[in-house]
Formats: structure tokens, C-alpha cells, sequence
């Protein structure tokens, strides 16, 4: 428990850092990692009992609905898009079943009940490993629709994430 602690805190002392160093336009799109603390709704999109869509999870959310967050507002990965001037970046499940997908403006992998190990809630959410996995095709898809725009692909993240390992 305390290990969990300890790196959400981690994470948030570092995404401060970032969110400081950048200013607003800086950083062109935002793909998102990790689990309840990030995710924006991608757990609505499957059959799961993993849910946020309670009326209290939004009260504080503009709209005052339940959007699939696991709190009753902006959640972290709110806070750094709005920090570095970005809209949300919206669920992946929600764009991947849309058959215009636009991922330039960067998107959101996490979901609800995900954990380091591959073995945290599978098949009940998004597992890290999946999410590395449905950003490598959108890298895939972004490379591919940036050839032959030296400007766009340069701004493309690097594909090479490390996996989470089984144990």
C-alpha cells in the first residue's frame, strides 16, 4: 500500500515538473498512461464491472455528469491537458470505434483497475501492456499518415515503451 503511495506521488511530483517546464503550446498532443487516477471514461466502452458512471462521479465535472472518471471532477490527466493548454485527450476506446479517428491531438489509454502486472484485473480493463499495445498502432497509423509531413512527424513520441513484465 504504501509502495502505491509512494509512486502516485512520484508520478505527480514529476508531472508538476513537467507541466512548470512547458510552456503553453510547447507540447503539441498528450498520450495518456495508467488507471482510475487517469482515466477519462475508457472503462464506459467495455463490459466491465469496472465502472465510475455514478452521479456523484461528476458533480464537480462541467456538465455535472458522470463521465467515467473516478472522482467528481477533473481527474490528473484533466489537470496536465489544461496546464499545458491542450483540450482532454479523449478516451481511446471511445476514438477506435469511431471511423474518423483523429490521434494527433494526443488520446487517452488509461483505464479503471489497471496495474503494473498483466495479471491486475485482465479482462476487466485496459492492462498496461494493452495500452502500450493500442498506442503502438496509433504510432503506427500517426507514422504512416505523417510521411511526407516532416513537420507533423516530428512531433510524433517515440513507439519504444518498455513492457510490463508478467510477474
Amino acid at each position: 500500500m504504501m509502495g502505491a503511495s509512494v509512486v502516485a506521488c512520484c508520478s505527480l511530483f514529476i508531472m508538476a515538473l513537467m507541466a512548470a517546464a512547458a510552456a503553453p503550446g510547447f507540447v503539441p498532443a498528450l498520450y495518456v498512461f495508467g488507471d482510475s487516477l487517469a482515466d477519462v471514461g475508457n472503462n464506459n466502452h467495455m463490459l466491465t464491472l469496472i465502472k465510475a458512471d455514478f452521479t456523484h462521479n461528476g458533480m464537480d465535472y462541467p456538465g455535472r455528469k458522470a463521465t467515467g472518471r473516478f472522482s467528481n471532477g477533473k481527474n490528473s490527466a484533466n489537470f496536465l491537458t489544461d496546464k499545458f493548454g491542450l483540450a482532454t485527450s479523449p478516451p481511446y476506446l471511445a476514438l477506435s470505434s469511431s471511423s474518423n479517428a483523429n490521434y494527433v491531438n494526443g488520446d487517452n489509454f488509461a483505464s479503471d483497475g489497471a496495474g503494473v502486472s498483466i495479471a491486475t484485473n485482465e479482462n476487466k480493463c485496459i492492462t498496461l501492456d494493452k495500452q502500450i499495445e493500442h498506442y503502438s498502432g496509433v504510432y503506427s497509423s500517426l507514422s504512416l499518415a505523417a510521411s511526407g509531413r516532416p513537420r507533423l512527424r516530428a512531433t510524433l513520441p517515440g513507439p519504444s515503451l518498455p513492457s510490463p513484465s508478467a510477474a
